[in-house]
């Protein structure tokens, strides 16, 4: 049979997208859900107290968050 034959299905490439963004989603779900499992080990490990820690992150979450809308708005009018 011919490989280009009309029964052959191939794949759309809206469905790749929608893979590939779906595993930078989850990717970086992990790497952001990280500081708070290290919690524990930072603290032994470094003397830290947990305010300090969950401070830090706090100051990560309130940047990303603050820094997202100059983000897209740079994406958006990009050559």
């Amino acid at each position: 049979m011919h490989s280009d034959s009309p029964d052959r299905r191939k794949l759309h490439y809206a469905w790749i997208v929608a893979a590939v963004t779906f595993l930078i989603l989850l990717v970086t779900a992990g790497i952001r859900a990280t500081p708070s499992i290290l919690i524990v080990p930072l603290e032994h490990e470094f003397q830290w107290t947990n305010a300090a820690i969950s401070g830090a992150i706090a100051v990560n979450i309130a940047l990303f968050g603050i820094i997202g809308p100059f983000a897209a708005y740079l994406m958006a009018h990009s050559a």
